[in-house]
């Protein structure tokens, strides 16, 4: 499983914080990695570093093998919230998915 971690010039010091945001996708989605092909996470700032509330926000899309791709969106006020807020959306979502497709088999 392949994970690319971006933002927009309004998050500072993305880059030593990707290692562990990699690290927390990777734990969180762990059971499904033979299924993802590549997890791109984009985080922004949408008060440019201002401060606010929900001005933080995570978009998570995942790559499945044989399957379309799952989009899924958070609002915070850190990183840390938006970033772990879409990963617990993103791992409901696969779930959801899977169990699906093994039903309708």
């Amino acid at each position: 499983m392949q994970i690319e971690v971006r933002s927009d010039h309004n998050i500072a010091a993305l880059q030593t914080a990707a290692a562990s945001i990699k690290g927390e996708v990777e734990r969180s989605l762990g059971a499904f990695s033979h299924r993802i092909m590549r997890v791109d996470v984009h985080l922004s700032d949408a008060a440019g570093g201002k401060g606010g509330k929900d001005d933080i926000h995570c978009i998570m899309e995942t790559h499945l093998k044989g399957h379309d791709g799952i989009v899924v969106r958070e609002k915070a006020s850190t990183i840390e919230m938006a970033l772990s807020g879409a990963v617990h959306t993103m791992r409901r979502s696969l779930e959801r998915a899977f169990d699906r497709e093994r039903y309708q088999d």
